[in-house]
């Protein structure tokens, strides 16, 4: 006779098929736990480390003056001229194709150029070097924005003495800042996308 009150043990098959609603309970709380830090990092951290840029040394006294006008011609042969681009942002990017922080950056205006509209941002880069040197750049790198030959140029562009010189220009032709050294994309957008200059 059997005894009645033996204990049937489980196989190890068995074992192994407990319910897993702790598992997926606690894998939930973690995930919402994890967005709740993230989110907070980027509001509290990240994203205020994304300031308009302070104004290039030597630059300041141009913050804030309308940006003097010029006319360069890029390596299509158009003439750009700098006042003909009100109503729209500007940046003037000085450079150079063997200085490895511009080199950098051209991704960064590469992808400005095809997520803010044309109409709204004017992107042109500025350089010292041969006509053959720079073609052969703007093919490799893909650049999509106007690439002109520096000349002669009034102040405060000719004092540029240190690339990449990066100038802000708003929509009514004043200078918003001028910035020296890389950046970031996220950067670079910010400060592409300021309102208007204001006065402090």
């Amino acid at each position: 006779m059997e005894n009645q009150d033996e204990i049937p043990q489980q196989t190890p098959a068995a074992e192994n098929q407990r319910p897993p609603q702790s598992i997926a309970v606690w894998a939930r709380r973690l995930l919402v736990i994890g967005l709740v830090i993230g989110v907070y990092f980027y509001f509290n951290h990240y994203q205020k480390s994304i300031e308009p840029l302070e104004p290039a040394s030597g630059f300041e006294q141009w913050i804030g003056k309308t940006a003097p006008d010029f006319t360069v011609t890029d390596l299509q042969g158009t003439q750009i001229t700098l006042s003909a681009l009100k109503g729209k942002r500007v940046i003037l990017d000085f450079w150079a194709t063997w200085c490895p922080p511009c080199v950098a950056e051209i991704p960064h205006f590469v992808e400005l150029r095809k997520n803010i509209s044309a109409n709204d941002l004017f992107i042109m880069g500025i350089a010292q070097e041969e006509k053959g040197v720079l073609n052969k750049f703007v093919w490799d790198y893909k650049i999509n924005y106007p690439i002109a030959m520096e000349e002669k140029m009034p102040s405060p562009y000719s004092r540029v003495s240190a690339i990449p010189t990066t100038f802000f220009i708003d929509r009514k032709g004043i200078i918003q800042n001028v910035s020296v050294g890389y950046h970031d994309y996220d950067t670079l957008f910010k400060n592409a996308t300021l309102e208007d200059y204001l006065p402090k």
